[in-house]
């Protein structure tokens, strides 16, 4: 199935339920109408990113996590907040991964990255300024460029070697990425569950050496009187 089918499909899915309930939260709202247009932002920001899933892309990114020497991150925003819990996903399971939330502090991280690396950025617009830097560079030294984003013309999708599409459901009026964060939550954890597929043993043992480390952290606590924070 091709990009602009998968879009038809997208589309189609929010004009249902745009039908049912609006999504904007406006004043005068009661909380069982916020309840309901939460859920109903949920069902859609779920059902249209997974409509747009490309299985053969997200085997060829996951193949280039896996054979990648580091993987950079770039985001910022609510984008970077998704960058931080994939970086913690990666590092854990025994990945090398790099990731400040500091636009300049990565910036400066990126400029070690080798054409044996990966750069993978999130940017719902495309056209963050840091982000297409970061892009940029990438490229002139070589390394593959992924992106998660919403625009398959934007200036970041010209520039990426492998294009993961999430849905434009956010609305003209937002008080916060809300459906965007949650559409990049699933790419990036589909990721790094494919990822996980490709190397369980060896993600096993690590998950379990920094399950034991915790555990020594705790019982160090509790030696010393101090009050365990979970």
């Amino acid at each position: 199935m091709c990009i602009r089918d998968r879009l038809d499909i997208a589309k189609s899915i929010e004009d249902d339920y745009e039908l049912k309930k609006g999504q904007v939260i406006v004043e005068g709202d009661s909380i069982s109408d916020i309840m309901a247009k939460s859920k109903n932002n949920v069902l859609t920001a779920v059902e249209k990113t997974y409509a747009l899933l490309d299985e053969e892309k997200i085997r060829e990114v996951a193949n280039l996590i896996d054979k990648a020497r580091e993987v950079y991150l770039a985001g910022i925003g609510s984008s970077g907040l998704i960058c931080e819990d994939f970086l913690y996903k990666l590092q854990r399971a025994g990945k090398k991964a790099s990731y400040e939330r500091d636009a300049h502090t990565n910036i400066a991280l990126i400029s070690n990255i080798s054409k044996d690396d990966i750069l993978i950025c999130i940017s719902y617009s495309g056209n963050t300024a840091e982000i297409g830097i970061a892009a940029s560079f990438a490229k002139e030294v070589g390394a593959r460029v992924i992106s998660i984003t919403k625009s398959a013309k934007s200036p970041l999708a010209n520039l990426s070697d492998e294009l993961l599409l999430i849905p434009e459901i956010e609305k003209e009026m937002r008080f916060g990425a809300i459906s965007s964060r949650f559409s990049s939550q699933i790419v990036t954890d589909i990721l790094f569950y494919a990822f996980i597929v490709k190397n369980m043993d060896q993600v096993s043992k690590k998950m379990k050496m920094s399950k034991n480390l915790t555990s020594k952290l705790k019982i160090k606590s509790h030696e010393g009187g101090k009050i365990e924070h979970n």
